[in-house]
């Protein structure tokens, strides 16, 4: 399965899942329950349905050798050997795609796409969304379930396979979620990207300006992915020269997560 479909089906199987036992719970028992959580929770699918449809088909921040290159004698620049152009720092090539994106900060494999300057403030807002229609899937399925008046442990997971598969599956994704949610906020209230926190030293500018070069502290830093994403122009990022006072030391969190041989996706 094509690895964009994976989440498409993923959400839509346990909407379909969840509106099944919420119809059969409303007709055996004549009672809608919790109106306004499922309301909420057919907000929280339509957004996140949204947002997963824009990131798959989003411009990441793809930058273009005729209007993007810029002369490195006026600005810091990252010179693609691929491109053979000198582009913003930040910026990589990507060679699933052959082209380089702006501020880069990693490769969702499970998305099929890239995350970048143009789309970074919409994927962490689109983790938000999906931990809660994870949860409120898991959570509508157990208290709407048509069986679940036995309040028996047996009947309520043998009678209702949706129940055993969706409720543990929908848990299971949203821990997974919440840890690239928190290791994606880290990142960026930290002022650096997912592909700089894995490299490290490795790029020359972190190497000489040290891995807070970026870092105007955590509320500045946020203001910047949202800033970035919605102007025209692609950032022109400049180290901040002399603020490097020894390599931050990582939380035991972030060294989990720290590699370069797989993708947070």
């Amino acid at each position: 399965m094509n690895a964009s479909l994976f989440p498409w089906s993923v959400n839509l199987l346990q909407f379909v899942i969840v509106v099944y036992n919420y119809v059969a719970f409303v007709f055996k028992y004549n009672y809608y329950p919790f109106k306004p959580l499922f309301a909420f929770y057919i907000l929280v699918v339509y957004k996140s349905l949204s947002k997963m449809s824009y990131l798959n088909r989003s411009d990441p921040g793809f930058l273009s050798p005729l209007s993007d290159s810029l002369d490195p004698q006026q600005h810091p620049t990252r010179f693609c050997p691929y491109c053979n152009c000198n582009f913003p720092l930040r910026s990589k090539h990507v060679r699933s795609i052959n082209r380089c994106v702006a501020t880069f900060d990693h490769q969702c494999n499970l998305l099929n796409t890239c995350i970048g300057e143009k789309n970074r403030f919409t994927f962490i807002t689109f983790l938000i969304w999906e931990l809660f229609y994870h949860f409120l899937s898991g959570l509508i399925i157990i208290f709407c379930n048509p069986n679940f008046e036995h309040l028996k442990v047996t009947d309520f997971w043998a009678d209702k396979i949706n129940s055993f598969l969706t409720v543990p599956i929908s848990f299971f994704f949203f821990t997974i979620l919440f840890v690239l949610f928190v290791f994606s906020l880290s990142t960026a209230f930290n002022g650096e990207t997912q592909y700089e926190n894995s490299k490290g030293e490795k790029l020359f500018y972190v190497k000489d300006f040290g891995d807070d070069c970026f870092d105007d502290g955590f509320y500045v830093n946020m203001v910047n992915i949202i800033r970035v994403q919605k102007q025209e122009r692609f950032e022109i990022w400049n180290p901040r020269k002399g603020a490097h006072q020894g390599a931050k030391k990582r939380s035991a969190f972030e060294k989990i997560c720290d590699n370069e041989y797989y993708s947070c996706c």
